[in-house]
């Protein structure tokens, strides 16, 4: 036995100590992965998932740096939490409705349909100008307070400024679910947010949206959640794919990868098309996470396929902390969530960005009056 494990050490000292040049192929790189003590492929996609989905011992800081005891977040993935619903559709998981919890120490509260908003009625109030906003984590308001999220700060400014011109009240109506991808975005917009017949709609995008969707389809088709034939966002890719039923997660990842653009892109025009059915306008907004602004080629990539599909405008929000350290704009060091400070600044760009744009300000019901109220001036 001594003799067997002797050979074998010196066998597997041979193994590492052995020039590149003698080794090659399939074997090189199962060496070289051996070698390696930071994280692999494998541990980047984790951490990309989102800490709120499940434990992780791994946590990237805010300059991109590991630390390998990171604070340890849950036991449980995020939709077995406090705050989750499940469901039995592609959605996965929904936040739960008519909620008052305290998590992580701040305050989630929500509404009779489960969106992380004031109270609401499906029916317009008079003399209302309803927007509805769909989006994930960030537009949830992920580790910050009821009402320090963009949106509430967004929707009492831009009320605010429509009522001293003597406009309409405006509100918006939260419809964002954290850790969702686009496709399942939509998908609770069409069951939650379609019935409010909302004025304008705004779809909150982050660079994290190619890939996504791709990530949780792997889940969501071995689980039986959705089929290729269903009428979903992801119909046009799937069937591109030719994806099949009753495949284990990792046989969708092989599969599914390679599409990551065209299954984002299938999202994106079944949002844009249903849109134009409905009449109703839809606003377009990527948003950065704080500390990774991202590739430069990768957002141009995004905000053009956006623009190919037809979204009615498109604004690019992603410099809204340039220039500021990012360690006083998140949540906390391990994550790229904004704080409240973070969000203000987040709702201020996107609202100068709105009166920037020709297209993105005759949305709103706003632009007339106030260029009266301003002289005939336009910002």
């Amino acid at each position: 036995m001594r003799s067997a494990r002797f050979c074998a050490a010196c066998l597997a000292i041979a193994f590492a100590s052995a020039p590149a040049e003698w080794i090659s192929g399939a074997t090189l790189r199962f060496r070289e992965t051996l070698k390696l003590d930071g994280l692999n492929r494998h541990d980047y996609e984790r951490l990309e998932r989102g800490y709120y989905e499940r434990v992780i011992r791994v946590e990237r800081g805010l300059d991109g740096s590991f630390s390998p005891r990171g604070p340890k977040r849950e036991a449980s993935p995020f939709e077995a939490g406090p705050l989750a619903l499940v469901t039995h559709d592609m959605r996965e998981y929904v936040l739960k409705p008519n909620i008052s919890v305290a998590k992580w120490g701040v305050r989630w509260t929500t509404n009779e349909f489960g969106m992380r908003d004031d109270p609401c009625t499906i029916y317009k109030p008079s003399g209302t100008f309803r927007i509805a906003l769909v989006g994930d984590s960030i537009g949830s308001g992920w580790g910050v307070g009821d009402g320090e999220g963009f949106e509430p700060i967004l929707e009492r400014s831009l009320s605010d400024r429509s009522l001293a011109a003597g406009g309409p009240r405006l509100e918006i109506l939260n419809c964002a679910v954290p850790g969702h991808a686009p496709g399942q975005r939509w998908e609770h917009f069409r069951k939650i947010g379609a019935a409010t017949a909302p004025d304008l709609i705004v779809y909150e995008a982050t660079l994290a949206d190619p890939g996504w969707d791709e990530r949780r389809l792997r889940s969501v088709l071995a689980r039986g959640l959705i089929a290729r034939d269903q009428d979903t966002p992801y119909k046009k890719a799937l069937d591109l794919a030719r994806v099949e039923a009753g495949r284990d997660h990792e046989w969708y990842k092989e599969v599914l990868k390679p599409y990551r653009w065209e299954i984002l892109k299938s999202v994106y025009q079944t949002i844009a098309n249903d849109c134009r059915r409905s009449g109703i306008p839809c606003l377009w907004v990527l948003v950065p996470r704080v500390g990774r602004e991202g590739d430069a080629a990768e957002r141009s990539k995004l905000i053009d396929l956006a623009r190919s599909v037809g979204f009615t405008a498109t604004l690019d929000a992603s410099n809204a902390y340039r220039g500021i350290d990012p360690g006083e704009l998140a949540i906390g060091p391990d994550d790229y969530h904004p704080n409240a400070r973070g969000h203000k600044l987040l709702a201020k760009r996107i609202e100068a960005l709105i009166f920037e744009d020709p297209v993105a300000r005759e949305l709103l019901p706003i632009e007339a009056r106030y260029a009266r109220s301003r002289g005939g001036s336009n910002r």
